[in-house]
């Protein structure tokens, strides 16, 4: 498992390389954390990248208040 710093937040993150175009993004729910996606992480890790994180304030990420994100921040 992995740790990233977005906006001054801790985020714990896995991600699997599989060098495919494909990336599968699972993103956990209220009260969950990214381990929830296990079962269908084994199903799909042949078949693409992919990448798991628990949000800010789930799993092992620390919640900051207040936090806003806009996606275009964290893509390329």
């Amino acid at each position: 498992m992995s740790w990233t710093i977005l906006q001054g937040i801790p985020i714990h993150y896995a991600y699997l390389d599989r060098q495919s175009p494909r990336t599968f993004v699972f993103i956990n729910s209220l009260g969950t954390d990214f381990r929830i996606w296990d079962a269908v992480v084994d199903k799909l890790k042949d078949h693409g990248n992919i990448l798991r994180f628990d949000k800010p304030g789930h799993g092992l990420s620390t919640a900051r208040r207040p936090f806003k994100s806009k996606i275009t921040r964290n893509s390329p």
